[in-house]
């Protein structure tokens, strides 16, 4: 189904906005690359909530700020 939102990514010192499409395969790398970052931290049946709410979280602030930087 297709969504009717997509991605903006703003550059504030320009103003620039880049838009991507949902579904692009931006939006399933992006997916992927936060499973692999998520299943590297460790996680298992051995770990608490907490714990995996930790790595994921983490996941995905590392993965933000690596897209951010990389606009």
């Amino acid at each position: 189904m297709d969504s009717e939102y997509l991605i903006q990514v703003l550059h504030k010192p320009s103003g620039k906005v880049v838009q991507w499409a949902p579904g692009l395969s931006v939006e399933k790398d992006f997916i992927a690359e936060l499973v692999e970052r998520v299943s590297v931290k460790g996680v298992g049946i051995a770990c608490s909530r907490f714990h995996v709410c930790q790595d994921i979280r983490a996941a995905c602030e590392e993965l933000l700020h690596d897209l951010k930087s990389r606009v």
